[in-house]
């Protein structure tokens, strides 16, 4: 939803006139309640990225780029929006 009301808002702003006052009206609104509903970002604790280092396989590579992707993943299982 958050994501939507941006994009709606923006194109209220860009365009006000084309918009009128209702699809202004529609952008704060949506706003509104996004920030309402809005979640808070959700961090990993050491014992989590240590889980994802001690999680991985042993027998392939482990690069920046694989430990960057693995802890990326770990960050979006954890903040699902």
């Amino acid at each position: 939803m958050s994501r939507e009301a941006m994009k709606m808002a923006l194109e209220a702003l860009e365009n006000p006139w084309e918009a009128g006052p209702d699809g202004v009206a529609d952008a704060i609104i949506a706003l509104r309640q996004a920030l309402e509903t809005g979640r808070e970002w959700v961090g990993l604790t050491d014992q989590e990225i240590n889980s994802v280092c001690y999680k991985r396989d042993w027998t392939a590579p482990w690069t920046n780029t694989t430990f960057a992707r693995a802890i990326e993943a770990k960050l979006r299982e954890k903040n699902k929006w």
